[in-house]
């Protein structure tokens, strides 16, 4: 291959050079997001592993960032069962924000997976790898963020606090959100809680929707529909889907992503919310993060996100806690 002449390495540079500032940032911001997805996806945390070392690596690099060790904290049930809860410090004019996502996965066999379910791999424009798509995306966007701000020094209206908890797939005593809510209510009191349970659509190749998992009563208020329960149900209250809440997923989803609609639903799977609902937190599951709804393999072999939609989700997830944390 023919080498560059000086002139043509001289433009190269000057291009590099000048590069505007926030695609430089935003270099810097993927790479981050994937350092600590690839960490998190690679630390098996299902039945057979621990969420414990999740927690406790996320937690090193929240100290790293300068977060204070007083506003770090590794409760569990179990040893090997721990979470972690971390509070990015504002002036306290409102109550906190609660950032909620889950560390454990679903168990994956190597004999069953096309590659090993715990080594992040990245091909052809996904991330592979168990925990892809739920939940170890929102929880690396999460501690991400919380780095992010405190390098801006962001000074929110409100305390952000973090929980990635243990247990939600299998729930029962070790359910971590549980737990919490039961033996450290402290650590996770706020005024509203942003969770899993919504998402992105892409139906052949476009963004139709992005979902906000709220409420049931709104969703199926029709008595005309008939729900058998397959096992003993844990009732919890609507969130109500209140105007200075989803006003901002509806600004920015429309900045994000143009003509795409926001669409409340109601979940088929269970998720955390729950125990916040019970515990009187308004629960709401947006994610900005955008899937097929004909290739959904959460649980499943070969579980995947795309790597585009991962870092528009964490973008997303940004300027949500911002806007809503200033408020």
């Amino acid at each position: 291959m023919p080498k560059p002449s000086m002139s043509a390495a001289i433009v190269m540079l000057a291009a590099a050079l000048f590069l505007p500032a926030q695609v430089i940032a935003q270099d810097e911001h993927d790479q981050l997001t994937r350092e600590i997805f690839r960490e998190l996806i690679e630390i098996d945390t299902s039945q057979g592993g621990s969420t414990t070392l999740a927690a406790e690596a996320m937690a090193a690099r929240l100290r790293d960032a300068g977060l204070a060790d007083e506003d770090i904290h590794l409760p569990g049930a179990r040893n090997d069962r721990g979470s972690l809860v971390a509070r990015y410090r504002g002036r306290g004019s409102q109550r906190p924000i609660v950032l909620l996502a889950h560390l454990d996965v679903v168990e994956a066999r190597r004999e069953d997976w096309s590659f090993d379910p715990y080594k992040l791999l990245e091909m052809d424009g996904y991330f592979y790898g168990r925990g892809t798509s739920d939940d170890k995306a929102m929880a690396a966007i999460r501690i991400a963020n919380m780095i992010r701000y405190k390098r801006e020094g962001w000074t929110p209206e409100r305390n952000i606090i973090v929980a990635l908890t243990a247990d939600e797939e299998t729930g029962g005593p070790l359910n971590g959100a549980k737990w919490l809510l039961d033996n450290h209510p402290q650590l996770v009191d706020g005024e509203f809680c942003l969770n899993e349970g919504g998402g992105g659509q892409i139906k052949n190749g476009r963004y139709i929707a992005n979902t906000v998992q709220a409420t049931l009563v709104r969703v199926l208020a029709n008595d005309q529909i008939t729900v058998t329960h397959v096992a003993p149900p844990e009732p919890s209250p609507p969130s109500p889907l209140r105007p200075e809440i989803m006003g901002p997923i509806e600004r920015l989803t429309e900045e994000f992503w143009p003509g795409v609609t926001v669409l409340p639903v109601m979940s088929t799977g269970a998720t955390d919310g729950l125990y916040f609902r019970n515990a009187g937190l308004p629960t709401y599951g947006v994610s900005g993060l955008f899937g097929d709804v004909d290739d959904s393999r959460a649980h499943w072999k070969d579980e995947r996100i795309g790597v585009k939609q991962l870092y528009e989700g964490r973008e997303f997830l940004y300027r949500l806690a911002m806007e809503l944390g200033s408020n």
